[in-house]
């Protein structure tokens, strides 16, 4: 650090914040003591620092599906905020082939507090051992997507509105005239979007006089695909739509459908949860709700990094993000340009 601050002529203080958080110093400042400390190969002494303060600069990241890519665009939001604090993050995946893993999760905690996290986001709720065995090294938790287990409700989350979300689409498809039924594909029950997303759409069809018939799946497209095909080879005749939960269980849905040879939308309707890249470039385009990932991950980044910095109204708060309906033609609307 001496070599940094004598070649880039600043005080060690200098260096030290530009190289970290990079507070209290220019944005000139910090991209020319970056620089010269790339030039002389300097890296910041980790472990000194853990000594000295407790914890390490590192927020783990504990996701449920990084095959997902949900998680990829959720991940990618937070570690922004992250960096431009001055921390990163660690990803550990407690999911495996679809399916949730104790013994990972519980390896993962070890790993966490063995390398002293200062901070841990939550993408799904861990249950109430590790969430205790964290609390009591002092480490921060904030759960996103997902809610705190019981007794953590003092706990803050940041999840999409996903009872509104599903409400929205189940009375779009309302709105058509399906008497139904409608099949909804839904990822395991631990997973804590799946409850609100089943009864906001149940709701929608019970309101509309329609029947909801329940396709159960891992969490991955091909327990989807295979899920669906078993579903759609037991009835004489498709539903009239079919909701999937997720890009994932949606990519499974749809090849089940095309192999069967049903057309979109005249035999089947067939609509998401989540936005992604390629719902617009199929033909027909798909109708989804929008659960905005980057927001939900810049926003429970803030919030977590708030609760670092000691500030009290950031514990304990529930934070929901509106959910959006993007509606295309999968679901039998006729669009035109203008619309």
């Amino acid at each position: 650090m001496r070599d940094v601050s004598e070649a880039a002529n600043v005080s060690m203080f200098t260096v030290s914040r530009a190289i970290t958080t990079g507070e209290g110093v220019s944005a000139a400042t910090r991209a020319h003591v970056r620089s010269i400390a790339a030039e002389l190969g300097y890296v910041p002494n980790q472990f000194a620092r853990t000594l000295r303060g407790g914890s390490t600069r590192t927020v783990g990241i504990l996701a449920a599906n990084t095959l997902n890519p949900y998680y990829s665009t959720l991940v990618a939001s937070i570690e922004h905020v992250l960096r431009e604090r001055g921390y990163h993050g660690l990803v550990m995946d407690a999911v495996l082939d679809g399916e949730y893993q104790t013994d990972r999760e519980n390896a993962f905690v070890d790993d966490l507090l063995q390398q002293q996290v200062a901070a841990v986001l939550l993408t799904y709720s861990i249950s109430s051992e590790n969430a205790s065995r964290l609390r009591e090294q002092g480490v921060e938790l904030m759960f996103v997507d997902s809610e705190p287990p019981p007794g953590f409700e003092d706990l803050s989350s940041v999840t999409p509105d996903n009872y509104s979300g599903s409400r929205a689409i189940g009375d779009h498809i309302a709105a058509h005239g399906y008497a139904g039924p409608w099949a909804f594909i839904g990822f395991p029950q631990n997973y804590g979007a799946r409850s609100p997303r089943q009864a906001g759409f149940t709701d929608a069809a019970h309101a509309a006089g329609a029947e909801v018939e329940l396709i159960e799946s891992r969490n991955d497209a091909e327990s989807s695909y295979l899920a669906t095909s078993a579903y759609l080879d037991a009835r004489p005749t498709p539903p009239r739509v079919i909701f999937a939960t997720n890009e994932l269980l949606f990519q499974g849905m749809l090849r089940s459908t095309r192999e069967r040879g049903l057309r979109v939308p005249d035999d089947i309707a067939v609509v998401a949860y989540d936005e992604f890249a390629w719902a617009s470039l199929l033909d027909p385009a798909v109708t989804v709700v929008d659960q905005h990932v980057s927001t939900i991950g810049t926003v429970a980044a803030t919030a977590l990094l708030a609760a670092l910095d000691g500030r009290p109204a950031a514990a304990g708060r529930r934070t929901q993000i509106r959910s959006e309906l993007i509606v295309r033609r999968s679901c039998g609307c006729t669009l035109t340009p203008e619309n």
